[in-house]
Protein backbone atom coordinates (compact mmCIF):
# COMPACT_ATOMS: atom_id res chain seq x y z
CA UNK A 1 0.00 0.00 0.00
CA UNK A 2 1.43 3.37 -1.00
CA UNK A 3 1.62 6.54 1.05
CA UNK A 4 -0.63 9.41 -0.05
CA UNK A 5 0.82 12.94 -0.22
CA UNK A 6 -1.55 14.08 2.55
CA UNK A 7 0.02 11.50 4.87
CA UNK A 8 3.56 12.87 4.62
CA UNK A 9 5.14 16.12 5.80
CA UNK A 10 8.59 17.57 6.26
CA UNK A 11 8.61 19.11 9.72
CA UNK A 12 11.11 20.19 12.33
CA UNK A 13 11.90 17.42 14.82
CA UNK A 14 12.08 19.85 17.73
CA UNK A 15 8.38 19.63 18.54
CA UNK A 16 7.80 16.05 17.43
CA UNK A 17 10.13 14.08 19.69
CA UNK A 18 7.43 13.03 22.17
CA UNK A 19 5.14 11.86 19.35
CA UNK A 20 7.97 9.84 17.83
CA UNK A 21 8.97 8.35 21.19
CA UNK A 22 5.34 7.41 21.98
CA UNK A 23 4.92 5.67 18.62
CA UNK A 24 2.13 8.02 17.52
CA UNK A 25 4.28 9.30 14.68
CA UNK A 26 6.65 7.29 12.52
CA UNK A 27 9.48 9.24 10.95
CA UNK A 28 10.61 7.94 7.57
CA UNK A 29 13.83 9.89 7.01
CA UNK A 30 15.63 13.06 7.99
CA UNK A 31 16.07 15.85 5.47
CA UNK A 32 19.57 16.69 6.62
CA UNK A 33 22.82 15.78 4.88
CA UNK A 34 23.75 13.38 7.71
CA UNK A 35 21.90 11.16 10.16
CA UNK A 36 20.99 12.80 13.46
CA UNK A 37 22.69 11.80 16.71
CA UNK A 38 19.34 11.47 18.52
CA UNK A 39 17.83 9.34 15.75
CA UNK A 40 20.71 7.31 14.29
CA UNK A 41 18.30 4.65 13.00
CA UNK A 42 16.64 7.16 10.65
CA UNK A 43 18.12 7.24 7.18
CA UNK A 44 18.64 10.51 5.39
CA UNK A 45 16.30 11.25 2.48
CA UNK A 46 19.24 10.64 0.14
CA UNK A 47 19.71 7.18 1.67
CA UNK A 48 15.99 6.35 1.65
CA UNK A 49 15.37 7.57 -1.90
CA UNK A 50 18.67 7.22 -3.78
CA UNK A 51 17.09 8.36 -7.04
CA UNK A 52 16.88 11.88 -5.59
CA UNK A 53 20.63 12.10 -5.30
CA UNK A 54 21.88 14.46 -2.64
CA UNK A 55 19.06 16.06 -0.70
CA UNK A 56 19.09 18.51 2.16
CA UNK A 57 16.32 20.77 3.42
CA UNK A 58 17.31 23.72 5.55
CA UNK A 59 14.99 25.88 7.56
CA UNK A 60 15.13 29.40 8.82
CA UNK A 61 13.34 31.44 11.42
CA UNK A 62 12.23 35.04 11.37
CA UNK A 63 11.27 37.41 14.14
CA UNK A 64 8.71 39.91 12.93
CA UNK A 65 6.75 42.81 14.32
CA UNK A 66 3.76 44.66 12.92
CA UNK A 67 4.46 47.45 10.45
CA UNK A 68 4.76 50.71 12.33
CA UNK A 69 6.27 49.21 15.48
CA UNK A 70 8.10 52.07 17.22
CA UNK A 71 11.85 52.06 16.56
CA UNK A 72 12.65 52.06 20.31
CA UNK A 73 10.78 48.75 20.68
CA UNK A 74 12.51 47.23 17.65
CA UNK A 75 15.90 48.24 19.12
CA UNK A 76 14.98 46.81 22.55
CA UNK A 77 13.86 43.47 21.08
CA UNK A 78 16.99 43.36 18.93
CA UNK A 79 19.19 44.03 21.96
CA UNK A 80 17.45 41.37 24.09
CA UNK A 81 17.27 38.70 21.40
CA UNK A 82 20.72 37.13 21.98
CA UNK A 83 19.90 36.62 25.66
CA UNK A 84 16.51 35.12 24.88
CA UNK A 85 17.98 32.71 22.32
CA UNK A 86 20.63 31.41 24.72
CA UNK A 87 18.23 31.08 27.66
Amino acid sequence: MGVRPDQVAIESLSGLGSLIESGMLRPLAVASAHRLLNYPYLPTVAEAVPSLGTFEARGWFALMAPAGTPERIVRKVNADLPTALTD
